[in-house]
């Protein structure tokens, strides 16, 4: 049976045939994935004359750079947690977010951390990822701060560098009457 041509169905009809397009796109990519875990295992890519499974994504499977380092990214994150299949199938997780997962899962924190990244956008996933790793505080010490430049000298400064000034300094130049000339040999 052809697949209805989209303009002939209605709006609620179209909802359900989208959603169901969205599904087997995720079948799909997961199935993409497992496929590309063991061509990278086998490292068929070196058997067909490719010097890396990026090169061959670009070359041969013809993916952009970021398609390419998503799925590579996304294979070695389901490489590691094969029970993410399942929430990459029904889209609880997407591409982005198992990259952005991976280096915080841990067998023990699989479960919790699905739970709180399911449905989740890229950004919101980051954020949770931060919350788990949040940055250490400055080691305590004391700290060498810049030295305060009175406001006459700064715009001074300021304007000795600044190309085309009068007083500006140019390599390869001299300066004679205020205005600037090439130097000859």
């Amino acid at each position: 049976m052809p697949a209805p041509i989209p303009s002939s169905l209605d709006s609620n009809a179209l909802a359900l045939r989208l959603a169901q397009l969205a599904g087997e796109e995720r079948d799909v990519q997961v199935d993409f994935l497992l496929h590309l875990a063991v061509f990278d295992a086998r490292r068929a890519y070196v058997e067909l004359g490719h010097s890396s499974l990026w090169i061959y994504c670009l070359e041969v499977l013809h993916l952009r750079e970021g398609a390419a380092g998503r799925r590579i990214g996304a294979m070695r994150v389901l490489v590691r947690f094969p029970s993410l299949e399942a929430p990459l199938r029904d889209g609880r997780l997407s591409l982005s977010t198992i990259i952005v997962l991976g280096p915080v899962l841990t067998e023990e924190n699989l479960d919790a951390l699905l739970a709180r990244a399911a449905f989740r956008t890229k950004r919101e996933t980051e954020e949770l990822v931060v919350s788990l790793r949040p940055r250490p505080a400055p080691a305590p010490g004391i700290r060498k701060l810049l030295a305060a430049v009175p406001a006459g000298d700064a715009a001074r400064d300021r304007d000795v560098h600044r190309p085309g000034h009068r007083t500006a300094r140019r390599p390869g130049r001299a300066q004679a009457g205020g205005r600037t000339r090439s130097r000859r040999r």
